[in-house]
């Protein structure tokens, strides 16, 4: 299945980037970078990223270089192998898998990582409260 993705941006000044403002329900996430990881805060991460999957109906997408505003700032280059690992670890941890990444560059040293993840876990089984 390929997943069309349609990000709408602006430049301010010839270097800012911006699309728009993160919300707090649907799939889409944004991140600044993946930095001082811990177990604990990658858990937590796990957690948010699970939720992101089962509000897209089994599938997320995150978006690292992103303040939630929209401001696109990217990630330096020698950053996103590490960013890559983090996510892996995030997938692992609640059964879903890291189908694609694509890496945007934004100039020489600063690049934007769009991350598809889909579920490996049965959303079915995942009780809803209303309330």
């Amino acid at each position: 299945m390929n997943l069309i993705l349609r990000v709408n941006y602006y430049i301010l000044n010839n270097m800012d980037y911006f699309i728009n403002s993160e919300k707090y329900w649907g799939n889409i996430e944004y991140k600044i970078n993946f930095i001082n990881m811990t177990p604990d805060k990658i858990k937590k991460y796990a957690t948010q990223l699970k939720f992101r999957i089962i509000e897209g109906d089994g599938k997320a997408i995150y978006m690292i270089g992103v303040f939630d505003n929209g401001k696109v700032i990217g990630i330096k280059n020698k950053e996103v192998l590490n960013c890559t690992n983090i996510m892996n670890k995030m997938c692992h941890e609640i059964n879903a898998t890291l189908k694609s990444n694509k890496i945007i560059n934004l100039d020489n040293e600063n690049n934007l990582l769009i991350f598809v993840i889909e579920n490996n876990f049965n959303i079915e089984s995942i009780p809803y409260l209303f309330g």
